[in-house]
């Protein structure tokens, strides 16, 4: 574990796709607000910016919010044009410079088919998914949840095989 790693440094990785001339906020303010503003129990765009507001002095101890805190529709906007795989990436590097899974701590898988993913279009031979996520009891966070085809079983076996499990979920 990294204990130098901090959030802007993980977070610093993600491309931001957005024009120059159309940038009023930083892509690392707005991606920072919105982690902290999810770990904080937000759930919505509109959340996330009342919580920015209500905690900006703390929030500008790191982040530099120049021009404010970002409007509900700005961060919407930002978020959604980030590529998943880039803030996934750099979550997980966060995460596991930040969080000690001890070796031996127990890892608790939890699987899920979704309803109605077979036979829901007029072709049949659509294979069910499902859900599989790991969490680490110690720890008390969420390895990571993946999808995974009824076929693609195998996995899960992947996850549960010793010292692979964290490994499996932070560079999927």
């Amino acid at each position: 574990m990294n204990k130098t790693s901090t959030i802007l440094q993980n977070f610093s990785i993600i491309n931001d796709p957005r024009i120059n001339r159309t940038k009023k906020h930083t892509l690392i303010d707005i991606v920072v607000l919105s982690v902290c503003g999810i770990i904080c129990s937000c759930e919505s765009f509109t959340e996330i910016e009342s919580f920015g507001k209500l905690k900006f002095k703390f929030l500008k101890n790191f982040l530099e919010l120049k021009n404010g805190i970002p409007s509900h529709d700005t961060i919407g906007r930002v978020l959604s044009i980030i590529e998943p795989k880039e803030l996934q990436k750099a979550f997980f590097a966060w995460v596991k410079d930040n969080v000690e899974i001890l070796p031996g701590e127990i890892i608790s898988l939890d699987g899920k088919f979704v309803k109605s993913s077979y036979g829901a279009s007029k072709n049949k031979s659509r294979s069910i998914f499902g859900m599989v996520g790991a969490w680490a009891s110690e720890a008390g966070i969420s390895l990571g949840q993946l999808k995974i085809d009824f076929d693609n079983i195998l996995c899960v076996m992947k996850v549960c095989q010793p010292h692979r499990q964290y490994e499996y979920f932070f560079h999927r």
